[in-house]
């Protein structure tokens, strides 16, 4: 290395040395590896350490070693060295039990210097001499599980076998665990068996395994009971299987092997990693996130990450370390060293990019209007593992929560409205996220269209349009009012003036009737009309009731002939006679008759409109064609009656009656002048005085003029 120029710790803990051949690293590593001693391959196989703190260990090439205060050794008793030792077991210090490819079942204990061996075959009863893994339970049976032959159970001496005939899922016994109440579960390649008392019970994928090949078995503390497959992890709680729920890759990777830490956690070989996980998020939450395990790489003191198959090929020591089995030898590691909190990283936002234009970050940020792409830019700064660092993101405004932890050191955004943003993001170093994050804020200005003003503006305008359609509205059915209401109110005078001029007519010929017949000057009659309670009929009843005459007398006295034809003589336009009738006990003569409708009313008013405008017609043809340059047309009619009184000429007409208002409005319509001119005894002068332009049709050469007084 050289003389040592310049010391420096780091942060992370690290102490960096310069010297005149560079810049080199010293730092404390999370694992610790031991090469395997004496042996061609560094590939590891079985696993154990015994209650001594001895670390028994079987190469795949073949063969038996052990480790212990930083010395080692080879055994090789009763043939050991020459097989190869599938699996190793037990509860003792100094005193293991193993399963060999061909040897069957050795038993190894110490005594003093020396190591006594034993060994069961096939002629002592055990099933099999392929004995691939090998477990010894709490009341001290062991249990062998064989390549092909099933497993036996031997307690005392004495060998029980049980296979599938018995109900085993499989005679290829991989796993062996032991549950709390004393179950024993047995993992094969087409399925996890149960054996409680006498009873069996298989598990297989439609149970909940995510596959049936289980490679390895673990009964944590709380009485979990994890399942290493072929497809991944899996767990039975409660009599029911299920598995971590997570888009994790390591979740469906080949399990080898499995352990538990005194601090609850997980520790997992798989076919290409190793990894610690929380148990409670394995299985309680819904969805896995990266800081619920911790991948472990060749930074933290690995020689090699990938696992080997065997039965237990992971274990914890008496001191709570936790060893693994390697392609690449061994390795071990305390868990309270590993669950030191490091230090974060150093966090900074590096660029920002608007359409692959660089934007200053010493001014405010403002993107202009329009659709734009958006780039933050940023930096997890950790010289350690710089591969673990992971980020998270979230634009206020947009997000709803930070985005999933993911190692892009960029987050892009397209087409934002306009507003003020501020993004912010966080960074985590082997799951430790920072306290604080680090933000900037911009803004994206609007278009003209998208700006308050404008939306202001159009709803205004929208209220006035609405404003103005509902006055349109409103006038036009004003008018619609106004002219039916003009049409009714001439209608109702009509009606009026002619109904009342038609029963007082009536009243006064029934009158005369009655005067006419002999009756004698001390009888009384009495006269009534009453209206029909036919309203479309239109009709009513007039009857004359004759007083002071017997039953008898009254109709001797009446010419009901005579009765007959003067009541029919009086059928005019606008009274039609529809029946008579005479009543001897009520001594009544009744006459039914109709009043013409308005319509018929009005139809008999125009045919005489119609005639009294040909009679004028005629009159002015006859007249010179000099004339026709008048400015108006005048017509004056006189009467010679009684006259109107001058305080009902004062005030238009008497109260209820609608006479000379109607003609004054039909003049006033036709744009006419109306002059009334009477005294009292000295008769009525009309005088109406039509413009021109109304009252006469525009020449045609060769043709007379003509007058349109009804236009």
């Amino acid at each position: 290395m050289g003389p040592v120029t310049a010391l420096f710790e780091h942060r992370e803990g690290s102490i960096w040395f310069a010297s005149a051949r560079g810049l080199e690293r010293l730092r404390d590593s999370t694992f610790v590896t031991y090469p395997l001693p004496n042996s061609k391959s560094q590939c590891a196989g079985a696993l154990h350490v015994d209650s001594g703190g001895r670390t028994w260990i079987a190469p795949i090439e073949g063969g038996l070693r052990w480790l212990k205060g930083g010395k080692s050794g080879t055994v090789t008793a009763d043939e050991i060295a020459n097989d190869v030792v599938y699996s190793i077991s037990g509860t003792d210090e100094d005193d293991i039990w193993m399963g060999r490819q061909r040897g069957g079942l050795t038993h190894l204990q110490y005594s003093g210097n020396s190591l006594a061996a034993k060994t069961y075959t096939q002629a002592d009863g055990l099933v099999q001499n392929s004995v691939y893994a090998v477990y010894e339970s709490v009341d001290r049976t062991i249990w062998a599980g064989t390549l092909s032959g099933g497993v036996s159970k031997l307690k005392d001496g004495h060998f029980t076998n049980y296979t599938t005939s018995d109900g085993l899922a499989s005679n290829t016994v991989s796993a062996i665990a032991e549950g709390t109440d004393g179950t024993m579960w047995f993992g094969t390649p087409t399925g996890l068996s149960e054996l409680s008392g006498k009873r069996w019970r298989n598990y297989a994928v439609p149970d909940g395994l995510v596959s049936p090949d289980v490679s390895s078995l673990l009964q944590d503390s709380a009485g979990v009971l994890w399942i290493g497959t072929a497809g991944g992890l899996a767990f039975l709680r409660n009599g029911r299987v299920q598995a971590p729920q997570g888009a994790q890759d390591w979740l469906h990777e080949p399990v080898l092997g499995m352990a538990e830490d005194r601090n609850g956690w997980l520790w997992v070989a798989t076919s290409t990693r190793v990894l610690r996980a929380k148990r409670s998020s394995l299985t309680d939450k819904p969805t896995l996130d990266n800081s619920d395990f911790r991948v472990y790489a060749r930074d933290d003191g690995w020689a090699g990450t990938e696992g080997v198959k065997r039965f237990r090929s992971l274990a914890k020591d008496s001191s709570g370390n936790v060893w693994f089995s390697t392609n690449h030898g061994l390795a071990v590691v305390n868990p309270s060293r590993s669950a030191v909190t490091s230090v974060p990283a150093l966090l900074r936002i590096e660029a920002v990019m608007v359409d692959g234009d660089e934007v200053s970050l010493e001014q405010p940020i403002r993107v202009p209007p329009g659709e734009h792409r958006i780039v933050f830019h940023y930096l997890g700064l950790r010289l350690a593992n710089p591969e673990r660092v992971r980020y998270r993101s979230w634009l206020d405004g947009i997000d709803h929560g930070w985005s999933k932890a993911t190692s892009n050191r960029d987050a892009t955004f397209a087409n934002l409205g306009p507003g003020k943003y501020r993004f912010r993001v966080i960074c985590s170093s082997d799951g430790i996220w920072n306290n604080e994050d680090i933000s900037i804020g911009f803004s994206v200005l609007p278009a003209f269209y998208q700006t308050i003003w404008f939306r202001v503006s159009c709803f205004a305008a929208l209220l006035a349009l609405l404003w103005g359609i509902y006055q349109l509205r409103v006038q036009q059915l004003q008018r619609q009012f106004a002219i039916r209401l003009t049409e009714r109110t001439r209608i109702a005078r009509e009606l009026h003036d002619t109904r009342r001029k038609t029963f007082m007519d009536c009243c006064s010929k029934f009158r005369q009737l009655a005067t006419c017949f002999s009756v004698s000057p001390k009888k009384q009659f009495k006269i009534s009309i009453v209206r029909s309670p036919w309203p479309k009929m239109q009709s009513t009843q007039a009857a004359i009731r004759f007083k002071g005459y017997a039953p008898g007398q009254w109709r001797r006295a009446i010419s009901l002939n005579c009765f007959e034809r003067r009541v029919r003589s009086w059928q005019t336009r606008e009274l039609k006679i529809l029946s008579l009738r005479l009543s001897n006990s009520s001594r009544k003569v009744s006459v039914r008759h109709c009043l013409r409708t308005p319509r018929t009313r009005s139809a008999t008013s125009r045919s005489k409109s119609c005639e009294m405008r040909i009679g004028m017609r005629a009159h002015i043809v006859s007249r010179p064609r000099s004339d026709m340059a008048s400015k108006c047309f005048r017509l004056r009619i006189r009467d010679d009656g009684r006259g109107i009184d001058p305080k009902v000429l004062k005030e238009g007409g008497r109260a209820g009656h609608w006479g000379l208002h109607g003609i004054h409005e039909r003049a006033e319509r036709i744009g006419a002048q109306l002059d009334i001119w009477s005294e009292t005894g000295a008769g009525t002068e009309v005088q109406l005085a039509v413009p021109a332009a109304v009252a006469y049709e525009t020449p045609v050469e060769g043709a007379a003029s003509r007058l349109y007084i009804a236009r």
